[in-house]
C-alpha cells in the first residue's frame, strides 16, 4: 500500500483534473488553502495550471543514498515545479514540500498514480537490497520483477518518458577503462544487483529512452566511506589502505553524482548511457594518503587476503576493486559546474561534514 501527501499544486491537479475520481487503494492528504488556491488561479489561470502540471519528474527511492540527493537537486534546479517521489522510509518535512510522496517499495506499487502524475522523465535510484550474499541473491530476483513490472508500465503510457537508472562502475568488473559500452562484467554487490538491471538495459526495444547512469565511488558523510575508512579511524587513529596500493578510484561527491544525473537526463541524448567522471581516476594510495594528511592520521596497509578475512569476499571485492571510470560522451556533461572539482576539497567536505555529524551527536 502506498500513502500519498499532497502539496498544494499536486492538489490542485487532483481536484481539477480528477473531481469525481475514485482514487487509488492508496489513502491520500491533500494541503493548501483556499486562498492560496485563489492566487494560484488568478496568477496563472486553471488551464495554464492544468498545461504546468501535465507532465511531472518523478522519483524512485527517495529516501535512499542517492535518491535523496536527486530530490534536493530537483528542488534547488526547479523550484516551481513538484516532484512525484516514491519512498520506504521517513524523510524530512524540508523534502517533502512542492512533493507528491507516494511511500512503498518497487515491488507492491500502485500503477494507477502514473495516471495521476503522467511522468516526463524517471529518476531511478531505487535498490531492493540485502546484507548476506543469500539475501543480496534475493533481492536481485525481487528487483527483476519489480523492474519488469516497472517497465511494463510506463511502455502502455500513451507518452512514455524518458527513464535515468543509477547502477555503478562496480558493474564493469577490475578495468583500465570503463567506457560506457564496454560489456558488463559485474563484480562484488554487482553480481546480485545487475539482476534487478537487466530489464533496463534490455529495454531499449520497448521504451525509445532508457539511460544507465554509473557512476564510480560516490563519496558522502555515510555507505562506503564512513563505515570503511571514516569509523575505523575513529577507533584506530588509522585510515585503511586497502588491496592494491595502485589500483585505480573514480571519486565522485554525492552532490555531484545527482547533479550529473539530473544534468544528464536534461541534456544528454536519448538511449545513451552515461558514466560521471568529473574526477580524474586516482590511485588508492593518492586517495588514503589524502585522507590522512586532511585527518592527522597514519596509513595502515590491508591486503586483500586481510580484507577478505575481516569482511567477507563480496565486500572485500568492492574495496579492492581497480576501475578507471572514462566517457565516450564527455558533450553529456559540457555546461555542468562540479562543486567539488579536486580531489581534496571533496574529501574536505566529506571530512567536514562527519566531523559536523560526530560533534551533533
Amino acid at each position: 500500500m502506498c500513502r500519498q501527501s499532497f502539496t498544494l499544486h499536486s492538489a490542485l491537479y487532483v481536484y481539477i483534473c480528477f473531481p469525481m475520481r475514485k482514487k487509488p487503494a492508496a489513502d491520500v492528504k491533500a494541503g493548501g488553502t483556499g486562498a492560496v488556491c485563489r492566487a494560484w488561479q488568478t496568477k496563472h489561470g486553471i488551464p495554464g495550471l492544468i498545461q504546468e502540471m501535465r507532465k511531472y519528474n518523478w522519483l524512485l527511492g527517495a529516501s535512499g543514498y542517492v535518491g535523496n540527493a536527486v530530490l534536493r537537486v530537483l528542488r534547488e534546479k526547479h523550484p516551481d515545479r513538484p516532484v512525484t517521489a516514491l519512498a520506504n522510509k521517513t524523510m524530512t518535512y524540508e523534502l517533502t514540500e512542492h512533493t507528491n510522496l507516494l511511500t512503498g517499495g518497487l515491488e507492491n506499487f500502485d500503477f494507477t498514480w502514473l495516471d495521476r502524475f503522467p511522468p516526463d522523465t524517471v529518476y531511478h535510484c531505487a535498490r531492493i537490497g540485502g546484507r548476506t550474499d543469500l539475501l543480496r541473491r534475493r533481492a536481485g530476483e525481487a528487483g527483476r520483477r519489480a523492474n519488469e513490472r516497472w517497465l511494463e508500465a510506463l511502455a502502455a503510457l500513451p507518452d512514455p518518458p524518458r527513464v535515468v537508472y543509477c547502477s555503478g562502475s562496480l558493474m564493469y568488473g577490475n578495468c583500465a577503462s570503463a567506457r560506457e559500452n564496454n560489456p558488463m562484467n559485474p563484480i562484488a554487490y554487482g553480481k546480485e544487483y545487475i539482476k534487478a538491471e537487466i530489464p533496463w538495459i534490455e529495454a531499449k526495444s520497448v521504451l525509445p529512452d532508457v539511460r544507465m547512469y554509473r557512476p564510480g565511488w560516490i563519496m558522502g558523510p555515510d555507505s562506503w566511506f564512513l563505515h570503511f575508512f571514516w569509523l575505523p579511524y575513529l577507533k584506530s587513529g588509522q585510515i585503511p589502505l586497502y588491496g592494491n596500493p595502485g589500483r585505480k578510484m573514480s571519486l565522485i561527491h554525492l552532490e555531484d553524482c545527482a547533479g550529473l544525473m539530473v544534468h544528464a537526463a536534461e541534456v544528454g541524448a536519448p538511449g545513451k548511457d552515461f558514466n560521471p567522471a568529473p574526477l580524474k581516476p586516482i590511485t588508492a594510495k593518492e586517495f588514503t594518503e589524502t585522507v590522512a594528511e586532511q585527518t592527522g592520521a597514519t596509513v595502515v596497509r590491508i591486503s586483500a587476503e586481510e580484507t577478505e578475512k575481516k569482511y567477507g569476499k563480496t565486500v572485500a571485492e568492492a574495496l579492492c576493486s581497480d576501475c578507471a571510470l572514462e566517457t565516450d560522451y564527455p558533450e553529456t556533461a559540457a555546461g555542468y559546474v562540479p562543486r567539488y572539482p579536486s580531489t581534496e576539497l571533496l574529501i574536505r567536505k566529506v571530512l567536514s561534514d562527519l566531523r559536523g555529524l560526530s560533534k551533533d551527536e
